[in-house]
């Protein structure tokens, strides 16, 4: 993988961390545009640190299979890290994009491949957040934030029921808040 990019532009004092990892590049997703997705979709809830990867499908399924017990290859993965070093109410956790799921399902959705990885991000920091999509009405009510914050960043949307669910989001909390 290559160098983690910081992206905050906040004075020192007031830093939230977000680090982004890019091993697979996909057309303008830079280090920047997910630190903003990421700050957006975290809302008033303060960072603590925030990791990024942008990786394939390949690392995707060896993570799935590793923490979630399914070696099917899936979107986005968050892993909650938050402990006894994380500030109360801050986000502490790993984000992992698949590249290629962006970039097959912006095809077919006929979006940029970097906004469909922006919805991976976003979905992911709304897990982070405390955010489920167990249930039909769940999921509802997390692809209306995720489109929220879309538009937010300023991306147009496809036209309502084009969407799918963000399936194979998978959440893994090693250190849990108590």
């Amino acid at each position: 993988m290559n160098e983690p990019t910081p992206t905050s532009d906040e004075p020192e004092g007031r830093r939230r961390r977000i680090t982004v990892r890019q091993s697979v590049r996909t057309p303008g997703l830079t280090a920047p545009a997910i630190g903003r997705a990421v700050r957006a979709a975290a809302g008033a809830r303060p960072i603590h640190a925030v990791n990024v990867t942008v990786t394939n499908d390949a690392t995707m399924a060896d993570l799935h299979a590793r923490y979630l017990n399914d070696p099917k290859a899936t979107d986005v993965l968050a892993f909650d890290l938050t402990g006894p070093g994380t500030p109360e109410e801050a986000i502490d956790g790993e984000i992992v994009v698949s590249a290629d799921a962006a970039a097959r399902m912006s095809t077919k959705l006929g979006v940029p491949a970097r906004q469909e990885a922006l919805r991976y991000v976003i979905h992911g920091v709304l897990h982070l957040c405390g955010g489920r999509d167990a249930t039909p009405a769940q999921r509802r009510r997390m692809r209306r934030q995720e489109d929220r914050v879309l538009r937010e960043l300023g991306w147009s949307l496809p036209a309502s029921g084009t969407r799918r669910s963000t399936g194979g989001a998978g959440r893994s909390s090693r250190q849990g808040r108590s």
